[in-house]
Parts: structure tokens; sequence; C-alpha cells
């Protein structure tokens, strides 16, 4: 995901972020919260 940030691809990112969070909610892996809450900060900001 980001790659695609870097790449200034935000639909992309938002896309797998999506994904991703989905994957991590349902196994509980809570050692990425950190990772989670900044990937959305980043995607919350205007372009």
């Amino acid at each position: 995901m980001w790659e695609y940030l870097d790449m200034g691809d935000k639909g992309n990112a938002r896309e797998h972020f999506a994904k991703a969070k989905g994957m991590i909610g349902k196994k509980g892996y809570q050692r990425r919260d950190g990772e989670v809450k900044e990937l959305e900060e980043q995607l919350s900001k205007k372009d």
C-alpha cells in the first residue's frame, strides 16, 4: 500500500488497504494497529 501512496495512487492504496485491514481484523493481528492507523491518516488526507 505504501508504494501506491508513494506513487500518488490513492485509489489502489485504498483498495488494498481495505482488504488488508479486513484480514488483520479477522485474524486479530493487533500488532499492526499502529500501521493501520498511520495508513488511515495518510489515505484520509486531501490530495
